[in-house]
């Protein structure tokens, strides 16, 4: 295929894209009521200062490129080239100036990451922006799909500049503000005392923890009644913020046909990892009870089977408990291990192989929880809480 071909297909691909980030600004424009163009210079400057400061100058990269080097050199080139050039750096000026319709507060944890994940597929076209340590979110937690979006809406700033600044600017002129209370960490109690003052209070959702609770505001010491403040569970942020002002969006889960497939995507894929982890646990039970009927229940044997019974669950255990149990069956396992990897005898030694086996099974079906859309878990309550009422 010629360069003109490649050209022409490219600029196609790009002015797509470039088309359906003009649609997101248009629905932030509505948001914010005005041509928000000093918060696009400002959202700008912060990207400058942050990990994606490249995006913004590859322009200039490519002026002298072309306008300078390959000149210079007496290199040719086909004129079109420049027209997807041009439309990427379009691109990339449209969607990392595009000032944010969400602000989201909270510790660098990969809990947080999972959060912006949830908001940010559920109020497309809308941009949620964080400022977390990357290194500290656990990237190995989240689906590159993920991690690729929270790259480019992270403003976190390198070097000596003072967070604050960065989030009291942003939080000045943002619509709205989500802090997740759930992790209170310094910075998120400092936070949290500001967004309690009176005149914060009505743009900002705090998001409690699945039994109501409000770690960061108990922190602050400070007295208030969460009926005061607009709050919401993890599952239930998406449909707060629609209340609260954001009524253009089109999610993905909004459509049925695409929540259903990616629904039957993801129950497939943990259906396997449970699959997995049950083959593994074969061979583990056979191995102990060799080791049971030629050592009898010596400590080895006991904290085997103490680890067999944590993985087996309770009876008439489903899907959520196996879910819910998930970090604590991979802590006993490693445990396990850590404490029997020195056994000399083959036979434990069989044993403690069989467990890395389960190990890593468990992490497996760990990640694919972690990976799945963050819609996916709630619904997959849903369906099987219908099902077990019948």
């Amino acid at each position: 295929m010629s360069i003109f071909w490649i050209s022409i297909i490219a600029s196609g691909a790009l002015t797509i894209s470039l088309l359906w980030t003009v649609q997101q600004m248009l629905a932030t424009v509505k948001l914010y009521r005005r041509a928000p163009i000093a918060d696009c210079i400002l959202t700008l400057r912060y990207t400058l200062r942050s990990r994606n400061a490249w995006i913004v100058i590859l322009p200039v990269v490519s002026v002298i490129v072309f306008g300078l080097v390959l000149p210079f050199r007496n290199v040719s080139y086909p004129s079109i080239i420049l027209l997807p050039v041009t439309l990427l750096h379009l691109n990339a000026f449209v969607l990392y100036g595009m000032p944010p319709s969400v602000l989201l507060l909270g510790s660098s944890r990969w809990e947080s990451v999972r959060l912006f994940n949830f908001i940010e597929r559920g109020i497309y076209p809308y941009r949620v922006v964080v400022l977390l340590e990357p290194s500290q979110a656990e990237p190995s937690r989240h689906s590159s799909h993920h991690w690729m979006h929270f790259e480019v809406d992270n403003l976190r700033i390198l070097g000596p500049h003072s967070w604050r600044d960065v989030v009291h600017r942003i939080s000045e002129s943002v619509p709205l503000v989500v802090l997740d209370t759930r992790l209170p960490s310094p910075a998120v109690v400092e936070e949290t005392k500001l967004r309690l003052q009176q005149q914060f209070r009505d743009k900002t959702l705090f998001v409690l923890t699945e039994d109501d609770k409000a770690p960061s505001i108990e922190a602050t010491g400070i007295r208030v009644s969460l009926t005061e403040l607009h709050t919401a569970r993890l599952h239930s942020v998406v449909d707060t913020l629609k209340k609260m002002g954001l009524v253009y969006t089109t999610s993905p889960d909004d459509s049925s046909i695409l929540a259903q497939a990616s629904y039957a995507r993801n129950s497939k894929r943990m259906e396997r990892g449970m699959v997995s982890i049950a083959r593994a646990g074969m061979p583990f039970a056979a191995a102990l009870k060799t080791v049971e009927r030629s050592h009898g229940s010596i400590p080895f044997v006991m904290a085997a089977r103490k680890l067999q019974k944590q993985l087996n669950g309770r009876p008439g255990d489903g899907s959520l408990e196996v879910f819910a149990q998930l970090s604590g069956d991979i802590a006993e396992t490693e445990q396990f291990i850590t404490e029997w990897r020195h056994v000399t005898d083959y036979e434990l030694q069989n044993v403690v192989a069989r467990a890395r086996t389960v190990h890593r099974e468990l992490c497996r079906l760990q990640q694919a929880v972690d990976q799945a859309p963050p819609v996916f878990m709630q619904r997959n309550a849903e369906i099987l809480e219908r099902f077990r009422k019948g």
